[in-house]
């Protein structure tokens, strides 16, 4: 189990960093400052919490197995749903077409998963959960 953590992490980080690099340099050109915003704050979430995988490699001696899955679906649905949602924004919005209704509800899901998931991590910080 800490070994995919740890392979989750590095990969996210490894794709946080590229995109960032590619919203610093390339994406600057083409998106409007808005976009760019937008963009960048999918790559933070992406960052934060690909450390967090990393982290709950650690952490994980202080979840039970159960809650440690829960955790870890919790974060992944929130990679996928929050920064997912934010870079297919800033995609459409490049080739000029209408961002569907549900993409943007799709952000603050992802980010409710990371909030019940960091919920869960500080109950096992007071409680072995």
């Amino acid at each position: 189990m800490h070994r995919k953590l740890i392979r989750v992490g590095a990969i996210g980080m490894v794709i946080s960093i590229s995109l960032g690099a590619l919203g610093a340099h390339q994406l600057k050109k083409i998106l409007s400052s808005t976009s760019l915003e937008i963009f960048h704050t999918a790559v933070d979430y992406l960052l934060y919490h690909s450390i967090a995988f990393l982290l709950l490699a650690a952490l994980a001696q202080f979840l039970s197995p159960k809650y440690l899955s829960g955790v870890i679906w919790l974060f992944a649905a929130g990679m996928l749903l929050f920064s997912g949602s934010l870079f297919s924004i800033c995609y459409l919005q490049t080739k000029a077409v209408a961002v569907p209704m549900w993409l943007g509800i799709l952000t603050p899901i992802g980010g409710l998963c990371f909030i019940i998931g960091w919920v869960i991590v500080a109950l096992a910080a007071f409680r072995k959960l």
